[in-house]
């Protein structure tokens, strides 16, 4: 029986990363049946229709929901629209995909979990970093590292990105040094620079953390800067991992390298594939849809990315620290 499939939200991330995953996971997987897709701009659902190979377009959720009965769900609107709408999925029962943030704050992450574990429904969010290869293989560089580490230090440096909150970007930094660490926050002081002039909430945002695991960790989010780049580094005794995800102006196929003693033991340049699978788009789709053909649970849920929802949401109410332990 083929698993059916269905999508809302036809905006530029869908288009971008998502739509073409599911027209490649369709040519993996014959078996697969991209049901419909829904968008309050018509114009742009019958586009995303045409491009990436669904049967049906629509305008109204529920509708689509209620005539497709589809066995997945991947919802992908904007952030203020998230947890209404995750809600009446999981209330529904059906297995939902959800872009992040996966809440605007602890409150609506926590009310989605409720929801999902009523009737435990499979789920998973979108955090993409953590499909991303070249993130995948720093994380096992340093779990195989037979020293001490120090530090993690993770940035992202945006150009001309004005938004108001820039929270909703910066968590898959906060959630990538996670990952990468393989530990959580344990204490975290923020700082900021305001830059009013630029527009409102525009503002560099720097993090100096206490990981669980012992290690220190810093993070930076400089929306507008003159380079776009996203990367991490790693300090051990003796060892230095850093990396660069693609798309950075100055290596738009990303990198890794990894130092001991000063002498290269990895020096890694981002393939030439496709954007959706060098950011981890097509991965983080593909197990969610695997996950739910043989009933398993997904990993990536959003008990996983509480954590991170927390940080971010102390990054939009300007807070000055965080304690896990008050968290």
């Amino acid at each position: 029986m083929s698993l059916r499939i269905c999508v809302i939200g036809c905006g530029e991330m869908a288009r971008m990363g998502h739509g073409p995953s599911y027209r490649h996971y369709l040519s993996e997987y014959p078996d697969t049946e991209l049901t419909a897709c829904c968008d309050v701009d018509a114009v742009r659902a019958g586009h995303f229709r045409e491009i990436f190979g669904f049967l049906r377009a629509c305008t109204d959720y529920r509708q689509m929901l209620r005539e497709e009965r589809p066995d997945a769900v991947c919802l992908l609107v904007n952030e203020e629209y998230l947890c209404p709408i995750s809600c009446e999925i999981l209330d529904l029962g059906i297995p939902l995909l959800l872009e992040k943030p996966p809440g605007m704050d602890v409150a609506e992450t926590t009310l989605m979990m409720e929801k999902a574990a009523r009737k435990n429904v499979p789920h998973a969010v979108a955090l993409n970093r953590r499909s991303a290869p070249l993130v995948n293989r720093l994380r096992d560089e340093v779990a195989a590292l037979q020293t001490r580490v120090q530090r993690f230090h993770y940035e992202q440096l945006r150009v001309n990105r004005r938004d108001p909150d820039f929270s909703t970007t910066a968590i898959h930094g906060i959630d990538a040094l996670r990952y990468i660490a393989k530990a959580d926050f344990s204490h975290i002081r923020f700082s900021y620079r305001e830059f009013p002039e630029l527009g409102a909430g525009v503002c560099n945002t720097a993090l100096e953390c206490v990981l669980t695991s012992g290690a220190s960790a810093s993070l930076l989010f400089a929306p507008v800067t003159g380079v776009l780049t996203e990367s991490a580094r790693v300090l051990a005794d003796d060892h230095c991992l850093a990396m660069t995800l693609p798309g950075a102006s100055h290596s738009p196929a990303g990198s890794l390298w990894h130092y001991a003693s000063g002498m290269p033991l990895l020096e890694i340049q981002g393939s030439d594939c496709a954007t959706y699978f060098a950011n981890g788009f097509y991965e983080e789709n593909r197990c969610f849809f695997e996950n739910i053909r043989a009933g398993q649970k997904p990993q990536n849920t959003l008990s996983t990315a509480l954590q991170s929802v927390a940080v971010a949401e102390c990054i939009r109410k300007r807070k000055d620290e965080y304690h896990m332990e008050r968290a």
